[in-house]
Order: structure tokens, then C-alpha cells, then sequence
């Protein structure tokens, strides 16, 4: 399968290739960015980049008052009814757990320095690890066969 979708792009791409060979002596040498050829949109130049007040530290600030919009009160935000029926929920005392006062949660574990590993010659040895070393080489597994324990829904639910 592999090979028939790697051949058809292989004649796909040799068609392409060709196709725009045969023509190339006809089309006009293109610059190989078109970004050199773009012009900026002209800038418009708008009263607060010109403002002192704008640049100056400070000015903007001093001029500038921030306002939060209002709040309206709505029917059910003062309907005593409404109120009435959510049950108020009282928070029960602290109960102090077993985990809450353990050593074990709250100080850190002295890092265990790692063990270093001596490189052995086997590790670094090329032969060891291409194909021609029959140590290299995995086995093929068998298919699985299921077996009537594996399927019984009564060993499963004890």
C-alpha cells in the first residue's frame, strides 16, 4: 500500500516537474519576495499624538476621572419573599484532622542524591545495538487466545 501511494506521488510530482520545465523559457523572472514591492498605507497623524498633555508623566492622570456606571435595584433584589426562601446555611466548627497537625504534610523530604551509573563498554558499543546482534533483535508475539477464566464473569465479581 505504501509503495502504490509513494509511486503515484513520485509520477505526480515528475508531471509537475516537467509540465513547468517545458514552459519556462516563456514566463518572466519574478522577485522572490513581494514584500519589497509593498507600500505602507499612509499613517493619519490625530490629535493626542501631538498632545502634550499625552506625553507628559503624570498630566493624563491628573485629567482623567474614571467613573463606575450605576447599579439599578431590581423588584427581586428587595422582594422579601425571595429572601425568605433561601435557607440560611451555618458553617459547622473547625475539625482539626489527623493530617492537618502531621509533620509528614508539612515538612520537606531531604533529597536522595541520585546514583550515578558507571557507563559500561556494552552501552556504547554500536555492534551491540544494530541489527546484525541477535540480542538486538525482538521476537514476534503470539496472537492472544482467550481462555475460558479470562471471559467468566464469576471470577471478576469476587
Amino acid at each position: 500500500m505504501k509503495t502504490r501511494i509513494l509511486t503515484i506521488a513520485m509520477v505526480l510530482l515528475t508531471g509537475i516537474m516537467f509540465s513547468n520545465t517545458a514552459s519556462a523559457g516563456k514566463k518572466a523572472a519574478r522577485i522572490a519576495s513581494s514584500l519589497e514591492n509593498v507600500a505602507d498605507p499612509a499613517s493619519k497623524i490625530e490629535s493626542w499624538m501631538l498632545s502634550d498633555l499625552m506625553w507628559q508623566p503624570g498630566a493624563l492622570l491628573e485629567m482623567v476621572t474614571v467613573c463606575e456606571e450605576s447599579l439599578h435595584l431590581e423588584n427581586w433584589m428587595v422582594n422579601t419573599a425571595f429572601w425568605d426562601r433561601i435557607e440560611n446555611a451555618e458553617e459547622g466548627g473547625l475539625v482539626l484532622q489527623s493530617w492537618m497537625t502531621s509533620t509528614l504534610v508539612w515538612e520537606k523530604p531531604v533529597p536522595v542524591a541520585e546514583v550515578r551509573v558507571a557507563v559500561e563498554s556494552w552501552m556504547s558499543d554500536e555492534a551491540y545495538w544494530t541489527k546484525r546482534n541477535p540480542v538486538a533483535s525482538t521476537e514476534k508475539d503470539k496472537a492472544l487466545e482467550l481462555e475460558g477464566w479470562m471471559v467468566n464473569t464469576q471470577i471478576w465479581k469476587s
